[in-house]
């Protein structure tokens, strides 16, 4: 899961940031490539209309020409000499070849206008402006228009601002009022105002009346780039297009891995539970995965078990049943009352078995179930053993049933009743098949606690010892029914060790027989029970 959120994050934090930085290219090689372009067509068009004034004007008289033009301008227009010129050899070279050059910084802020013929350079600052401020510095170039006009007749005028609109990218261009939208507009030209109408729009255009003429001298609309039309869709495309790749990059092997999730699911509702769910080893949901492995695996087991302790416990009953069928038929049959006395001892003996069977078979269930909490427990550990013993002495008969603690008042912490269940299957285990002698010893020191409990019988041989552990196996004819239990106890044993991560094991015992050993590290010996006993 935290892969998952780190990948989400990851998505999204990065797409934006590339988004940025992908926009702000684009705007610094796009647009500002257009704009360059755009302007330079402009200073050329500037530059056409400066050398118009100033033809016929001797050159001693230019500097006055120009401050008279500055004065209707609304940027700055200065006069300078080439030589004067501080800038990149490109634009040197631009101005020597009559070329109009541009400021090259991150924002065009002059241009540079060579007046062709001479060694003279008009240099304009440009200022982005609101509308009244575009109003007033538009007022220069409709100076120059009107200086050239003023001798024109009407078809003259037209004609040359037909050559005047060649020189730029947008229209230059005599119209009637009617074109002005607004009444009000209308009145402030024919009062001489220049207005601005659709300002900052794609149609924005700007009007001064023609003088002795019912006419307006219209200047626009200016040209929108591509960029600059389209470009807030354009980041909101762009934008939507990265999120979206982002978002199939991180989704797609989610999605994967999840229909393979689904798809393990299903088989394993279809009865396949040997299905496993392979994801990549950098999943985002790896540990998902590998916990419907764990499940699978799991469920495989218990039911494989199930069916096991199924077979078993039917193959257990039938002889107990058969035992107790046998003998009502044999009691309808005779009248004889030691014969009758001895087959319903048998039958309360059958049931007894039938009773022990059940409780074991359902002590195993629940063994093999989920994790159970602890209960745990200091406790003395000779005290608790003196109990186990005393419990078992009925079960010895002729055999001696001893036991020591080292050191005598060892203590433990651990879910005594549970593990006294284990050590009590094992030593009952040891009583039915030892001859003599059965020795329980409990041993702790600072590293573990262990028990061992040994006996004087047959031994287990070593190629059988892992067997002895599953449920209803029998090594040999010692340990057949006739010498009692069921093939539960040490299964029981096997479980309770699981859930209290003991360690068990089998050899040889120095009496003759098998020794059962149980360890657990001292400091952890805290078993898991849900109270079975």
């Amino acid at each position: 899961m935290r892969r998952l959120l780190l990948s989400l994050y990851v998505v999204i934090v990065a797409v934006p940031v590339a988004s940025a930085l992908s926009f702000a290219w684009l705007w610094d090689h796009g647009l500002r490539t257009e704009l360059v372009r755009s302007a330079e067509q402009t200073a050329l068009g500037a530059q056409f209309m400066l050398e118009l004034e100033l033809r016929g004007v001797p050159v001693t008289e230019w500097p006055e020409r120009i401050e008279e033009v500055r004065r209707h301008f609304g940027y700055e227009v200065t006069l300078l000499r080439l030589a004067e010129i501080a800038g990149s050899d490109r634009n040197l070279q631009r101005l020597r070849q009559g070329l109009p050059a541009l400021d090259e910084g991150a924002e065009i802020k002059y241009m540079l206008l060579p007046l062709r013929g001479s060694d003279y350079v008009v240099r304009v600052y440009i200022v982005q402006q609101e509308d009244e401020d575009a109003a007033r510095s538009i007022q220069g170039f409709y100076y120059l228009l009107e200086r050239q006009l003023a001798d024109a007749s009407p078809q003259q005028r037209i004609d040359w601002l037909q050559a005047v609109e060649q020189q730029f990218e947008y229209p230059i261009r005599s119209v009637p009022l009617s074109d002005i939208p607004e009444e009000t507009d209308r009145n402030r030209v024919r009062a001489g105002e220049i207005i601005a109408v659709d300002f900052d729009l794609p149609e924005e255009r700007f009007y001064k009346l023609l003088p002795g003429e019912d006419r307006a001298l219209q200047i626009g609309p200016f040209p929108r780039y591509f960029l600059e039309r389209n470009l807030e869709y354009g980041m909101l495309l762009a934008f939507a297009l990265a999120v979206g790749f982002a978002l199939y990059l991180w989704v797609r092997p989610l999605w994967r891995d999840m229909l393979a999730l689904e798809r393990g699911a299903q088989a394993i509702g279809q009865g396949k539970l040997d299905t496993r769910v392979e994801v990549a080893t950098r999943s985002a949901i790896r540990g998902v995965a590998e916990t419907f492995n764990g499940m699978a695996q799991r469920v495989q087991e218990l039911l494989r078990a199930q069916k096991e302790m199924t077979d078993a416990v039917s193959h257990e009953l039938r002889t107990p049943i058969s035992r107790m069928r046998f003998g009502v038929e044999m009691l309808e049959r005779t009248t004889v009352p030691g014969d009758r006395e001895r087959y319903l001892q048998a039958m309360h003996n059958s049931l007894d078995e039938l009773e022990a069977l059940v409780d074991e078979s359902l002590t195993y269930s629940r063994l093999t179930g989920a994790a159970r909490r602890l209960s745990p427990q200091t406790i003395d550990l000779a005290r608790w053993l003196a109990e186990i013993i005393d419990d078992a002495h009925p079960f010895a008969g002729e055999v001696r049933l001893s036991s020591e603690v080292h050191p005598g008042d060892a203590r433990a912490h651990m879910d005594a009743k549970l593990v006294a269940r284990a050590l009590k299957n094992i030593v009952r285990n040891a009583l039915r098949h030892a001859r003599t002698t059965v020795k329980v010893v409990i041993r702790q020191d600072a590293l573990h606690t262990t028990f061992t409990v040994e006996d004087d019988g047959p031994g287990i041989p070593a190629e059988q010892r892992a067997a002895i552990f599953e449920p209803f196996y029998r090594i040999d004819n010692s340990r057949q029914r006739g010498s009692g239990g069921h093939g539960l106890g040490l299964a029981i044993v096997q479980r309770i060790c699981e859930w209290t991560n003991a360690e068990i094991s089998v050899a040889d015992s120095f009496l003759g027989g098998a020794l059962f050993r149980l360890r657990w590290i001292t400091r952890d010996i805290a078993p898991v029970s849900d109270g079975v006993q």
